[in-house]
């Protein structure tokens, strides 16, 4: 039996990542991670953390949009002054191998790396991290920080009151993400899900109901909850623009400021359209409800991980953009949900046992398999199974274009998915005309869509005139 469980342990462990460092052997697909850099040497230029968007184009930019990511965006601009593009590759290496790291560290802990409930929890979350892939940008600083949000909480609900000194890294996370990426509204949200969790747990077993895990919740823990939450409140504010940032994003969320233009950014689309994010979620779902029919049938269940997972597991199948919150916080909150007994060794002894690990030795080799796969013979559209800089991007064309039309004669026309690689190659010298930023642009984005459409391309021309333009061949605009 012992050979069985290092012949499942191994194999599982090599295919979990195995499938997620595959999924990230891939040149840099996004133009994001290129206009970030820019951002982050404007910034070492100019010295300031506040940029100005309209630097960079030589249409209308907007600077009312406040886009607050100096953290990241000196970051990314540090590494690859450093090492280049193969400083990007490292760094979401280094990301998805440290949330691995620690996820296993949180398993051994629990005493479930060995049970195969838990080797299935990492198995499915390897599968998420790669196939819900994050590009080398503010994005991916938000994925480990919503998986160190989650750390710390569920560490906390382990050791209860004894851990209460960790709830000061809250604030601290908090003052990091809101300088590093928009998307710490979210991580609040985490935040007050977990804690809105115990006190349900708490409320129910005040009233003697049954339907809820003994709560975290002690008046010391709860005293110091309130301090360190009034902290990451505060935190939020301590930005290069002060009140201004929280507000407009608050503001943002609940009007329809962007109009149409948002619709047609393809991270916008329901995830449900993509196979290959939602094939994941069915297997997420799957495992979830194998881990949690149990508790349902002893009539005991925590709210603190129900909630989060239902918010982030709906956000998951609305929109693409959001995958990745749901990605970091499943397999820490699956693994909580498993009993951590002192002694897992049963479980590989009886028949459903024996039968659930061999299940997912399949499952798992067949999702490392395909992975394998689809890497090598159907690579993410203008992509390829290794590293660099993918073909959207256009690395060849942009450096034809920074050799040959730096002059002032030359107006540079180019679209929207291949303007992020060519602002920042031609940044300070020459202005593109839009960019993958989206929010300088949204006030006459909808004419741009027109135009790429093939519509009203004259009107377009007139009011945005160039003379030198870099767009695939394969877009047929007659100009």
């Amino acid at each position: 039996m012992k050979t069985f469980k290092i012949i499942v342990f191994g194999i599982l462990i090599i295919s979990s990542l195995s499938i997620a460092l595959l999924k990230y052997t891939t040149p840099i697909i996004d133009g994001d991670t290129w206009w970030h850099i820019a951002y982050g040497q404007y910034m070492l230029d100019n010295k300031t953390l506040v940029p100005d968007h309209s630097v960079f184009t030589w249409t209308q930019a907007s600077n009312v949009e406040i886009y607050c990511a100096w953290v990241s965006q000196l970051v990314l601009k540090g590494l690859h002054s450093l090492g280049g593009i193969n400083a990007m590759h490292f760094l979401s290496y280094f990301v998805i191998l440290l949330m691995f790291g620690l996820m296993m560290y949180y398993a051994y802990k629990r005493k479930v790396l060995t049970n195969p409930l838990g080797l299935s929890v990492i198995l499915v979350f390897s599968i998420f991290v790669g196939y819900t892939q994050v590009s080398p940008k503010p994005d991916l600083f938000s994925m480990l920080l919503f998986f160190l949000v989650t750390f710390v909480f569920v560490n906390i609900k382990d050791k209860g009151e004894s851990a209460w000194k960790s709830l000061y890294f809250f604030p601290l996370i908090f003052l990091v993400w809101v300088n590093a990426h928009g998307v710490f509204p979210f991580g609040l949200i985490l935040y007050i899900l977990f804690f809105a969790g115990e006190f349900l747990n708490f409320a129910s077993e005040f009233l003697n109901k049954k339907f809820a895990k003994k709560t975290i919740l002690t008046p010391k823990l709860i005293k110091h909850l309130c301090i360190s939450s009034a902290l990451s409140f505060a935190a939020i504010f301590i930005t290069p623009y002060g009140y201004k940032y929280p507000f407009q994003l608050f503001t943002n969320f609940f009007t329809d400021r962007y109009g149409s233009g948002v619709s047609t950014v393809v991270a916008y689309g329901s995830s449900i359209t993509r196979p290959d994010l939602l094939i994941p979620a069915l297997l997420g779902l799957a495992l979830l409800f194998i881990l949690i029919y149990p508790k349902l049938k002893k009539k005991e269940f925590d709210f603190s991980l129900l909630l989060p997972l239902a918010f982030f597991g709906i956000l998951y199948l609305v929109f693409m953009r959001t995958c990745f919150y749901f990605t970091a916080i499943y397999g820490l909150l699956a693994l909580s949900i498993i009993d951590n007994n002192e002694n897992n060794e049963p479980v590989w002894y009886n028949a459903k046992g024996k039968l659930f690990s061999k299940v997912i030795i399949v499952i798992a080799l067949i999702a490392s398999s395909v992975t394998v796969y689809v890497c090598y013979k159907h690579p993410y559209y203008n992509s390829w199974l290794g590293f660099g800089n993918s073909y959207t991007n256009a690395p060849q064309e942009a450096e034809f274009i920074a050799q040959n039309y730096m002059a002032d004669r030359y107006v540079i026309g180019n679209l929207y998915d291949n303007g992020g690689y060519l602002l920042w190659k031609l940044y300070p010298n020459k202005k593109i005309m839009i960019d993958p930023r989206f929010f300088p642009f949204w006030e006459w984005f909808d004419e741009y869509i027109e135009f790429v459409n093939g519509n009203r391309i004259d009107e377009f021309l007139s009011k945005y005139p160039f003379n030198v333009i870099m767009m695939p061949s394969a877009k047929h605009i007659n100009l």
